[in-house]
């Protein structure tokens, strides 16, 4: 029966993103083969589904069926099963990434003694529990058959930055050989590093977890008592039926519906660590295949440039899949899709022709800018983050700087694989280099407004004239600094983001008392004194 599901999930084109959004983070989570992946995915999709449905019968148990509210049901179970996924595998990694702060301690360990990393690794297997075992393993394995010269990349692998840059580590003492220095070695130094940069990511996580938690039920709680509300009003006060089922009660339910909906969406990602979590999807791509369709989406873009450009420069930005034509297409679908949806449940209220075909506009207007305003907002999530990408780079060079026939371009290349935010300058400045050498820093240091990013162009710059080591060699200075910089600042976004999602979430509680309860009794206590009057 579970393979069952999988396999309608994988199919059906209202679940077969979600369904490959599970599986992709359980390969990266938990390395394993086919079927034993299928298998956890299996599970979690059972118990969405029967999550779905427990929300679904709470939102109508106490109401009438109808096709609006059926629409309405279906939109906040989505939102907010998307967000359980999203919630349950953030908390699957911080378990993952105690473990693997465990194992590069197990490394370190048995590292120093021999200095022979294969055997440390094979050690710290050995202690660890069974899923990080079955990382270290892996990365293991990717690391002999790089030495070997075998094509593997551990980059699509990786669960995360901090996995990668041990393999980084690990692929730098390989070629380069360790060294040492007047604190020791070169490779434990940097273990030390990553082990602490592992320790702030779930020291953030967590402070993350416990700022957040209760608010998910707070935002989303209201929308099930408007029908209570409802039910309890006309029982005590019977003329307000017509509040209720008439056009107005149910503009107020769709509004504070959707609103809520889109609250809780706000709230996770504020939550949840900045990175995109989409994933291409066939359909789209199958659709660009299509001749005509694929010029009709070009003119389109060519027809407002400018909209396009700052579009294509904000799906960069944020590291996006899709390329803007695939963006355009996806939110042209479901632009149109919403229409007859919209338009139909708009009839089933009673509404007429004219009210119905104007909310379903209004409707296909929204999801047609909803995409967008959501990868603005987690542009701006990231460039709160933009000293910790400066940091990531530092570590990057501190871990190659003192190995010999280093070259800048060869740091630039590893500095890639950790770029999110500057991943455009990081690109640019390796496609350049070849042709226009130290003066793709200069460009760069020229055309941001960010310190610590020129900085490290002044460093590189440095590096031309007085070589790679001597020119970093404040660098670790410079890195504590960020560093505790970055605790403190941190604290400081945990603390925004949880201001602001505390306000946030208390907006739809104020709004369904307030539209649901107050204004009904208080027009409909006018009314009857009106009429009382005459």
């Amino acid at each position: 029966m579970k393979n069952i599901v999988y396999r309608i999930s994988r199919r059906f084109f209202l679940t077969a993103a979600i369904t490959k959004r599970i599986e992709h983070r359980i390969r990266l989570l938990y390395p394993a083969d086919r079927y034993s992946i299928i298998k956890r995915t299996e599970v979690y999709l059972i118990k969405i589904y029967i999550l779905s449905l427990a929300i679904g019968a709470g939102m109508l148990i106490f109401a009438d069926f109808s096709l609006y509210y059926g629409c309405l049901v279906a939109v906040i179970v989505y939102v907010m099963i998307l967000s359980h996924v999203n919630t349950q595998l953030g908390k699957q990694e911080v378990r993952l990434l105690s473990m693997f702060e465990g194992f590069i301690s197990e490394v370190h360990f048995h590292y120093q003694f021999n200095g022979m990393l294969y055997e440390a690794v094979e050690k710290a297997i050995e202690k660890v529990p069974y899923d990080m075992a079955v990382h270290g393993q892996l990365i293991l394995n990717h690391l002999k058959g790089a030495s070997l010269g075998e094509n593997e990349d551990y980059r699509d692998t990786a669960p995360n930055n901090l996995f990668l840059t041990f393999y980084s580590l690990g692929m730098t003492v390989l070629a380069y050989g360790d060294k040492s220095t007047k604190t020791g070695s070169v490779f434990l130094d940097n273990l030390g590093y990553l082990k602490e940069s592992v320790y702030l990511e779930i020291l953030k996580r967590n402070r993350l977890e416990a700022q957040f938690k209760g608010l998910s039920a707070v935002t989303i709680l209201p929308v099930f008592s408007i029908k209570l509300i409802e039910l309890w009003a006309t029982s005590n006060m019977p003329e307000l039926r017509y509040s209720y089922e008439g056009l107005m009660g149910i503009i107020t339910t769709v509004f504070l519906s959707l609103m809520t909906a889109g609250i809780y969406k706000v709230i996770t990602i504020l939550r949840n660590p900045c990175r995109n979590r989409e994933y291409r999807t066939m359909w789209a791509e199958w659709l660009l295949d299509r001749e005509i369709i694929n010029y009709m989406i070009l003119r389109l873009i060519r027809a407002a440039p400018k909209s396009s450009e700052k579009i294509n420069n904000l799906l960069k930005s944020v590291a996006y899949p899709y390329n803007i034509r695939e963006f355009e297409i996806r939110r042209i679908c479901f632009s149109l899709i919403s229409l007859p949806i919209a338009c139909a449940a708009a009839l089933s209220t009673g509404a007429a022709l004219s009210i119905s075909v104007i909310t379903a506009v209004l409707s296909g207007v929204i999801v047609f800018k909803l995409p967008y305003f959501k990868i603005a907002l987690q542009r701006q999530l990231m460039i709160m983050d933009s000293e910790e990408e400066i940091v990531r780079y530092q570590s990057v060079i501190l871990m190659l700087m003192h190995m010999d026939r280093i070259t800048v371009e060869e740091i630039l290349k590893h500095i890639r694989d950790y770029a999110v935010i500057f991943k455009d300058e990081i690109e640019g400045m390796i496609n350049g280099f070849s042709y226009a050498g130290m003066r793709v820093f200069s460009n760069v240091k020229e055309n941001t407004g960010f310190m610590p990013l020129e900085k490290l162009m002044d460093g590189f710059l440095a590096a031309d004239m007085l070589g790679i080591e001597q020119a970093f060699s404040g660098m670790e200075k410079d890195r504590n600094y960020y560093v505790e910089k970055h605790k403190q600042e941190n604290e400081e976004i945990i603390t925004k983001k949880s201001v602001i999602a505390k306000a946030m979430a208390f907006i739809p509680l104020c709004l369904v008392i307030l539209v649901k309860l107050i204004l009904p009794f208080v027009l409909e206590g006018m009314k009857q004194l009106s009429n009382t009057g005459m």
